[in-house]
């Protein structure tokens, strides 16, 4: 099962066209990725998250520097960004759980 169908069952999105998906889709991954971002810069020093964020924003790097530079770190990616998907699912299922008891 891809990620974006897997998004689409959790949040029971079946019904709806391919266009809202996708953008539905998009919206999650942005806030996840916000959240890892933001996770990741707690976790270094003033210097390095400076060097990380330029790291991130010039072209010219190539594609293992990022997760070099985050391994020689200490920076668990694949835990962070697991433990934002379970914040976030866990966040929407009692943000659901409560509006459904608010009708």
């Amino acid at each position: 099962m891809s990620k974006k169908e897997s998004v689409i069952k959790i949040f029971g999105m079946d019904g709806f066209s391919d266009d809202v998906q996708n953008q539905f889709v998009e919206i999650v991954e942005d806030v996840i990725d916000s959240c890892v971002l933001k996770r990741i810069l707690e976790a270094l020093d003033d210097t390095d998250a400076e060097s990380f964020l330029n790291m991130l924003k010039s072209n010219d790097n190539n594609e293992n520097s990022v997760p070099d530079f985050l391994q020689e770190k200490n920076i668990d990616v694949e835990t962070i960004l697991k433990e934002e998907i379970d914040r976030f699912l866990q966040k929407m299922r009692q943000e659901s759980g409560t509006q459904k008891s608010e009708v």
